[in-house]
């Protein structure tokens, strides 16, 4: 009962983006780098074609197809809110929630920390909470926090290894698979 508690208060942190949105339906985190698509289904519609004729004679796109995934999440969330607006600020708490949660669970897996009950949380919360993520936030680097959602993941993949738990073909299938959803794009 006491996991659900923590997760459920890492989802109420989770929230924290919602403050910067304040109570105006109509804003989104727009910046400089970004990146946040006014219109997500175009995009990925033109992503998924490694030329595109819209600039001069045409250009290469093969180095954008990695952000097909986050760009068609981004895509998924607005079809579903049917709102550009709703579906970033959706889009923010999950990128807020899920290195909480990836952190979280490495920490609980470390027999280190069985004996300190509270330190999944204090783990979780330093590590979404600093400075290195609030600059993050200010252009809203979601190939940055894919990174920061992959990294505990893969660790606790390394430690079952190294521990006997999973095998080397399994273990490098998860990272693998671990690395092509959260690639950084």
């Amino acid at each position: 009962m006491k996991k659900y508690k923590d997760i459920l208060f890492l989802f109420l942190l989770s929230l924290t983006p919602l403050l910067w949105y304040g109570l105006d339906a109509n804003k989104m985190i727009v910046s400089h780098d970004a990146g946040y698509p006014f219109n997500p289904f175009e995009l990925v519609k033109g992503r998924i074609f490694v030329w595109s004729d819209g600039i001069d004679f045409g250009v290469s796109q093969i180095g954008n197809i990695g952000t097909i995934l986050y760009h068609g999440l981004e895509a998924v969330f607005t079809f579903l809110t049917r709102s550009l607006f709703l579906g970033q600020k959706i889009y923010a708490m999950m990128w807020f929630f899920l290195p909480m949660v990836a952190m979280y669970c490495l920490v609980k897996k470390l027999s280190v920390f069985k004996d300190k009950p509270y330190m999944g949380i204090l783990a979780a919360v330093l590590y979404q909470f600093n400075f290195f993520q609030f600059q993050g936030w200010m252009t809203f680097w979601r190939t940055r926090f894919s990174i920061y959602v992959a990294q505990p993941i893969i660790f606790l993949l390394l430690i079952d290894y190294f521990e006997g738990r999973r095998n080397l073909l399994k273990t490098s299938l998860f990272i693998g698979l671990t690395l092509f959803f959260l690639n950084g794009g």
